[in-house]
């Protein structure tokens, strides 16, 4: 249990972070509210704080939020990226009705998204770009076991012996079930463009020709309700990885 003036600071502290619109109550909020108590004030000064320093400097700390930098004009407008196979990271901060956009992992296997993020995007008007669609290659449907990536190049970590073998048993799988006349990548990018909380996709290209296939793909919009349904079964829940970072 605190005592009466912990419990002082720590609700003035709380009180601060709210009336910010802050999405989150950290050490800076704590000691803003020691700094404007009478107790507070006494042990920082004999810390050797510069008390009504540290004020004004929390204070414009504090105040550099989303909100003050949307309404002097400095930003249009803020977005997030969420870490990979964590997308209800960003729940909290949407809330807050400051973030105009986020970017998350969403491709057939990570479908975390769609349980909670994609709908409190509806909810709140939020734009979504969806990144990772083809899985950093393996939706592509041209990896093999015995793939390898040249040193320095990312994939070699992100595909290694932990993660290449299961990677390639799923995507062999949904080779199988392929409807007639679509490619792997194409069921992959309509899948996403499946759910209307999607905006945009955000997709690798290295030739005119993927240019003219993913353009392709898009204008093909979602798959019907039937393929999609199949595809749940797809959803392949990690958690993270050193080698996925």
């Amino acid at each position: 249990m605190f005592s009466a003036s912990v419990e002082a600071v720590l609700h003035i502290a709380f009180r601060e972070a709210v009336s910010r619109r802050h999405a989150y109550f950290t050490l800076e909020h704590l000691l803003y509210a020691l700094a404007h108590d009478p107790d507070g004030e006494r042990i920082l000064k004999g810390c050797g704080a510069d008390v009504a320093r540290l004020r004004r400097d929390l204070h414009d700390y504090l105040d550099q939020s989303v909100e003050k930098l949307k309404r002097d004009r400095i930003i249009r407008h803020f977005g997030l990226s969420l870490n990979r196979w964590e997308p209800d990271n960003g729940l909290k901060a949407l809330h807050t009705g400051l973030v105009d956009a986020v970017q998350v992992i969403h491709n057939i296997f990570d479908q975390a998204p769609e349980d909670n993020l994609y709908p409190l995007c509806e909810e709140l008007n939020v734009g979504v770009i969806a990144r990772v669609p083809l899985d950093e290659g393996s939706l592509g449907g041209k990896m093999t076991m015995e793939t390898k990536f040249p040193k320095g190049d990312w994939r070699a970590m992100y595909f290694g012996p932990k993660n290449l073998g299961p990677t390639i048993e799923r995507v062999e799988k949904l080779k199988a079930m392929l409807p007639q006349g679509m490619t792997l990548p194409q069921m992959a990018l309509r899948y996403i463009l499946s759910f209307p909380a999607v905006s945009t996709i955000i997709v690798g290209m290295r030739k005119p020709e993927h240019v003219r296939q993913n353009i392709a793909a898009s204008d093909e919009g979602p798959l019907d309700a039937a393929l999609l349904q199949k595809l749940k079964v797809h959803r392949w829940d990690r958690k993270p990885e050193p080698w996925a970072d």
